[in-house]
């Protein structure tokens, strides 16, 4: 139960329930971030669970005109769902709080699910206040961001309907990868006794990205053969360039030939051939693994092994199923919360040659458990109206296969 005596979820699952209609905001980026994949794949779940006519995709990107046609589709909605923090939306806030001020006057649900807090500039934590207080529910991507925000004085302020959601992989493994240049270029590797590290997703400083590269070091010091493979590329705020000190450590510590950097790659499954090629792939982040981590879940869909440092907090993964399992099978290995290059170097170096058999991820499943909590409010039968109609935005469908590299 949380502080406020909620369950896991927003509440109990109603499977008696008529179905909820939801509008879902998204932006028009050709690279989305890891919380826009997520927002584009739960639409494109709804919609494939109970039809398009019952969940609709609304493209918000500043065109005039358009909260006019949204607020056209918000009067056949039960309720809107917003993500935060989208990259997309860094600069157009207003656009976000006028939708959900709309849906409020309209008499829908605003269902905000939360992916960051402490994490977040302050300014803009600020910036997100109006949202905050439009929310009629909210669901955070893990214990530790609910902690965050609870400690928070601009908690006072917002909705007690509050829970957390599963955070599933935003990418679905097919049957069959395809063959790609860096996939050919890490499978020749490993042929030749190289062991291929890999780390998947953006590279930013609080994502702590540049301290692999001192697990690398490690691996070579050891008498390793070592490259590590960064599946992704870089990002950074107005002000920081994340580039400079990375390529500075690499260079200082006589890497450049032992380390490759891939940049954004879109198909889904040249991403996950590229992650499947990888001996292992190694986080170490500064508040430990948590369960809002969906690039760790998108890498054992591979049979990929996982080795990366523990939470802070016990209970960290008590509502998510499949990094439950994952820590079960041993597909997930965690060190200690502090565990340093050293721990991992040498933990890396005794991984068993085999790969996982069985992955303990399920993309289904684990976004059958994400539909259930987002769409089942307590108040979901009040909520519900007469039977929808189709109503198109006019901003184009979204790509639910897009992602964050």
């Amino acid at each position: 139960m949380g502080p406020h005596g909620e369950a896991p979820g927003l509440g109990p699952r109603i499977a008696s329930a008529p179905v909820m209609r939801t509008i879902s905001l998204i932006s028009d980026t050709e690279k989305p971030c890891g919380v826009e994949g997520f927002a584009r794949v739960l639409a494109a779940r709804l919609a494939a669970r109970d039809g398009m006519s019952r969940h609709e995709t609304f493209k918000l990107v500043g065109q005039p005109g358009e909260q006019m046609v949204l607020a056209q589709a918000l009067k056949l909605a039960d309720a809107l769902i917003v993500n935060f923090p989208m990259v997309a939306w860094k600069k157009r806030l207003a656009g976000p709080a006028l939708a959900m001020q709309k849906a409020r006057r309209l008499g829908c649900e605003v269902i905000l699910v939360l992916h960051e807090w402490a994490d977040l500039d302050w300014k803009r934590r600020i910036s997100y206040w109006p949202c905050l207080r439009l929310a009629t529910h909210i669901l955070f991507s893990s214990p530790l961001v609910q902690r965050q925000f609870e400690a928070d004085r601009v908690s006072r302020i917002a909705t007690r309907h509050r829970g957390l959601v599963p955070i599933p992989p935003n990418l679905e493994r097919p049957q069959v990868l395809p063959v790609t240049a860096i996939s050919t270029r890490l499978h020749e590797l490993r042929r030749d006794g190289v062991f291929v590290l890999g780390h998947f997703g953006a590279i930013y400083p609080k994502k702590q990205s540049i301290d692999i590269l001192d697990i690398v070091a490690r691996m070579k010091a050891n008498g390793m053969r070592v490259h590590a493979v960064f599946i992704g590329d870089f990002i950074g705020g107005a002000t920081v360039d994340p580039q400079a000190p990375f390529k500075a450590r690499m260079s200082a510590l006589g890497l450049e030939d032992e380390v490759t950097i891939t940049g954004y790659i879109g198909p889904v499954a040249e991403v996950l051939a590229a992650i499947e090629a990888c001996d292992a792939l190694v986080y170490l982040l500064p508040e430990g693994l948590t369960s809002r981590r969906g690039s760790v879940l998108a890498g054992l869909q591979t049979g990929t092994p996982v080795v990366v440092n523990a939470p802070k907090h016990s209970h960290e993964f008590d509502h998510h199923i499949a990094f439950t399992r994952a820590l079960e099978g041993g597909a997930l290995v965690l060190l200690a919360p502090d565990a340093k290059p050293d721990a991992f170097a040498t933990q890396l170096a005794s991984l068993p040659p085999s790969r996982i058999a069985a992955p303990p991820v399920d993309f289904k499943t684990a976004w059958a458990d994400v539909l259930d909590v987002v769409v089942a409010p307590p108040s979901a039968p009040a909520m519900l109206r007469e039977p929808a109609r189709t109503v198109s935005s006019g901003f184009g469908a979204a790509d639910p296969l897009q992602h964050s590299g």
